[in-house]
C-alpha cells in the first residue's frame, strides 16, 4: 500500500484473527495518519471477504472492520527510495514465517543487494522474453 503517494508499505492481512499487520520500514507517520489511511482498507475488507468466502469465514465477525497493528522491531529505514522493495521484503519474510526479529536484522548492505536483485529479478522476467521471440 502506498501512503501520501511517497511511501510503501506492505500489508500481511490474517483473515482468522481479523487483523492487518503493517509492515513498515520507517515508521514516521503518526498512528492519526495511519488510522485515516487504514479506515477505508479495513472497513472494506469485510464486505469483500463476505461477498467472496460466504457466510462461514465472517460468522463470527460480520462486517465488523478489522483491526490494524504496526509490527514493530523491523528494519528501520532512513534513506530515500528504500521503502518499496523493503515492503516486498518484509511481506516475502512474514510468508515464510520470520518475525519482526528476523526482520530487524537486515542491514543497509543487505537492502542494497537485494534491490540489485529485485532489478535483475525484473529484467529476467520483462525484458529478456522480448529478444527470445
Amino acid at each position: 500500500m502506498i501512503w501520501d503517494n511517497s511511501h510503501w508499505v506492505g500489508l500481511a492481512i490474517n483473515l482468522e484473527l481479523w487483523d492487518i499487520e503493517i509492515l513498515d520500514s520507517n515508521q514516521y507517520k503518526n498512528d492519526g495518519f495511519v488510522r485515516e489511511y487504514m479506515r477505508p482498507v479495513v472497513e472494506m475488507l469485510p464486505y469483500i471477504v463476505r461477498k467472496l468466502c460466504g457466510p462461514r469465514a465472517t460468522q463470527s465477525h460480520g462486517v465488523k472492520p478489522f483491526t490494524w497493528q504496526r509490527t514493530q522491531g523491523l528494519y528501520s529505514n532512513d534513506r530515500s527510495g528504500d521503502c518499496g522493495p523493503l515492503a516486498a521484503k518484509f511481506m516475502e519474510m512474514h510468508a515464510l514465517g520470520a518475525s519482526s526479529g528476523g526482520m530487524d536484522s537486515l542491514t543497509d548492505e543487505v537492502v542494497d543487494n537485494l534491490r540489485k536483485q529485485y532489478a535483475v529479478d525484473i529484467y529476467k522476467e520483462c525484458i529478456v522474453p522480448l529478444y527470445s521471440e
